[in-house]
């Protein structure tokens, strides 16, 4: 099958591939899962269009690797642009480069409004500024900054553990927070 032609695979068949690969790579790089799912699904795209039935492969067979390798590159692309990333030595190249964007079904900017809502992320750290300051200051290191919980801890004058007994306790209230409600 030619990459030219069009794929009788829909990507948003398939999110749940998405979102179970994500979620595998985040636990196992330590990353939360929607800084992955962008990428991943650039990657779910990309399979989606690449897709040849004729070769006796399942869809979910095929695409994995290529949605795990895209959320991978997508790190190695971020750790080169984002202070406070593990390896800003290295730049990985685009899955999806400018001369091959024509042959996929959708725009990169269309994907990540699939699975990035910006209006609830703005609400998420609108209430991570309501909790008490320092717990709200230990979520915006840990996940706005990319600092370890050493690291926080350290700052703080206390212990790893100390430090993620504090952000548990703030994920928690989180979870209390009707953030998402909120309009």
């Amino acid at each position: 099958m030619a990459l030219d032609a069009p794929s009788s695979i829909d990507p948003a068949d398939h999110l749940g591939l998405l979102y179970r690969e994500a979620g595998r790579l985040a636990a196992r790089i330590r990353r939360p899962r929607a800084e992955l799912l962008g990428d991943g699904y650039l990657g779910l795209v990309a399979a989606a269009a690449a897709f040849d039935a004729s070769r006796g492969l399942r869809f979910s067979t095929f695409a994995a690797p290529r949605i795990r390798g895209a959320m991978l590159d997508g790190r190695r692309q971020l750790a080169a642009i984002v202070p406070g990333s593990r390896r800003p030595d290295y730049v990985a190249p685009s899955p999806i480069d400018d001369e091959n964007a024509h042959r996929f079904p959708c725009r990169a900017a269309d994907a990540l409004a699939l699975v990035v809502d910006v209006d609830q992320a703005a609400r998420l750290w609108a209430a991570v500024d309501q909790l008490p300051s320092e717990l709200a200051h230990i979520v915006r290191r840990y996940f706005r900054d990319d600092w370890t919980l050493k690291e926080i801890g350290l700052e703080l004058g206390v212990s790893e553990a100390r430090a993620s007994q504090l952000r548990a306790r703030a994920l928690a209230r989180l979870r209390l927070t009707p953030w998402r409600f909120v309009a």
